[in-house]
């Protein structure tokens, strides 16, 4: 009962359903501290590399899951139809010849999502280190404050707002993080592919219950391909539009232009997750 609650968990379509909103939340509140941080060469820098560091990891794992969705396509279409009729005709050897083929396949889209994996491993922060850079964030938003000159920046009350960005985003980054390990998946899906293999043997005799796992490894691989889709859609437009924003220093805009992106941003937080807004409606942006 266990393997097939995992089993709907790990490859409907379903498993993505978190990972857009995420995605979006992650590059707006990038955005918003970006924007905050007008003025504060080093700290909009540091914004910068790390929100430049997610756009090229969204566009690796683009390229992943585009493999995912080939290889499902050509096991769903081509070489279970094959195996199908193999084992129907009782032809043993064909059968065990296309399961290494399967093999071969599953195996190589695995070391793929391995390398993902160990990419956002460098990328992202770890709990302690991105607390360390907080605090050290707080300690140069103090001196800031102290140095505050009311006619060049916005009002530091957003510069706690972008310390309160940065936290969410910490922990929207493990989320997605976690995401990215579909060897999990691949893992199991491996498995249920397998798991009539050892019946080749007795082929003639148990040709019923060997079709019956080519079914269903069929049946998995057809709903992770379609959920990999949904995945690739997300991270195409995260790579493509979602972190334009960088394109513009935020210290060149004028207040006016400087309030109206601020807003902007506020609101398209607020339709991603009206319980948990980032900031406050009624606070001005600047002064």
């Amino acid at each position: 009962m266990a393997d097939s609650k995992m089993a709907v968990c790990l490859c409907s379509p379903a498993f993505v359903q978190d990972l857009v909103p995420a995605a979006q939340k992650t590059a707006l509140l990038y955005r918003l501290s970006y924007l905050c941080l007008a003025s504060f060469p080093h700290l909009e820098e540091m914004i910068r590399f790390r929100a430049v560091e997610t756009q090229l990891l969204f566009g690796s794992s683009d390229a992943t899951m585009l493999k995912c969705i080939l290889i499902s396509k050509n096991l769903v279409q081509s070489l279970f139809p094959m195996l199908t009729k193999a084992v129907k005709k009782n032809k043993a050897i064909l059968a065990v010849k296309f399961l290494g083929k399967a093999q071969v396949w599953i195996k190589e889209i695995i070391s793929e999502v391995d390398r993902i994996v160990e990419k956002a491993d460098a990328i992202y922060l770890t709990q302690k280190q991105w607390q360390l850079e907080l605090q050290i964030f707080d300690w140069q938003m103090k001196i800031a404050k102290a140095n505050f000159d009311r006619n060049s920046i916005p009002d530091p009350i957003h510069l706690n707002e972008v310390q309160s960005s940065l936290s969410k985003i910490q922990k929207i980054l493990i989320r997605l993080k976690e995401f990215c390990e579909v060897a999990h998946m691949l893992k199991y899906l491996e498995q249920k592919t397998f798991v009539g293999e050892d019946l080749i043997e007795d082929l003639a005799d148990l040709k019923d219950e060997f079709l019956e796992s080519i079914e269903a490894a069929k049946e998995a691989w057809n709903s992770f391909g379609a959920g990999c889709k949904k995945a690739s859609r997300m991270f195409k437009l995260q790579t493509k539009d979602a972190y334009k924003f960088l394109e513009v220093s935020p210290s060149s805009l004028s207040k006016e232009q400087w309030q109206t992106e601020y807003e902007s941003v506020k609101e398209q937080l607020q339709k991603i997750d009206p319980v948990q807004s980032v900031m406050s409606s009624d606070t001005p942006a600047i002064s």
